[in-house]
């Protein structure tokens, strides 16, 4: 059973948002979950909304950039939506990325980092990325998460990367897969509040910091409310243009 389950993570997912009421949609597959969503908004009683999929044709990442999936059933593959009635500001991006690594850390006990801007690490082989996109509609606004990480197996060919379950010593746990799903939605509403917000908290700056600085040869000394990062030259630059 544990076998089967693990080559089938959006389905997986799919049965916890059905078990804690968690509005969402499943595709078994699709060219990108934050471009399909952009096609067919979620609905915006529900205020959050999940799109999960368990194979994308066209993954996307920031600007050109392109997101390479593992074999299908993998990895978890998804857009969390959110419908707000402020604007999201741009430390948005840094605060989710936190959010990712706050949730595996409280549920893996891997050697995990945040690499700016927003991929995930475990050693010096990325295990995850993020894709964060805003929208205005009709004076409210749809803040769209891509989540993309490699679960049990990590995308063929690509020596720089890797998958979360490769690295632990057991095989895949269903009830932990439920665990971590579980804070990631607890860290991403914490992210979303405080990213409508103008600055970073000190807490904030203090915790992405941490993470970023796990990163095998991190050069970041400092992390400004702005989401600015202080590099070890004495040089600032913005979180948007890296």
């Amino acid at each position: 059973m544990e076998e089967a389950h693990s080559q089938q993570i959006g389905l997986l997912t799919k049965e916890w948002a059905e078990d804690n009421n968690y509005a969402h949609s499943y595709l078994k597959t699709t060219t990108s979950t934050n471009d399909e969503l952009k096609k067919k908004r979620p609905p915006e009683i529900n205020k959050k909304y999940l799109l999960i999929t368990d194979n994308q044709t066209s993954g996307r990442g920031r600007g050109t950039n392109t997101w390479t999936s593992p074999p299908a059933g993998h990895g978890l593959l998804s857009t969390w939506s959110f419908w707000t009635d402020t604007c999201p500001q741009p430390i948005s991006s840094p605060l989710f990325g936190w959010a990712v690594y706050k949730a595996l850390m409280d549920v893996f006990d891997l050697n995990l980092s945040l690499k700016a801007p927003n991929d995930i690490y475990l050693d010096d082989k990325k295990v995850g990325g993020l894709l964060v996109e805003s929208f205005n509609q009709g004076g409210k606004y749809l803040l769209l998460v891509g989540l993309g990480l490699n679960i049990t197996a990590h995308p063929e060919g690509l020596e720089t990367s890797s998958s979360l379950f490769e690295n632990l010593d057991t095989e895949f746990q269903v009830n932990r897969w439920f665990d971590f799903l579980s804070h990631l939605t607890v860290s991403m509403d914490q992210a979303k509040n405080a990213g409508l917000e103008n600055q970073l908290s000190e807490y904030f700056c203090e915790e992405i910091l941490k993470a970023l600085k796990r990163f095998p040869g991190n050069k970041i000394t400092e992390v400004l409310p702005d989401g600015s990062l202080v590099l070890d030259s004495g040089a600032t630059k913005l979180w948007s243009d890296l």
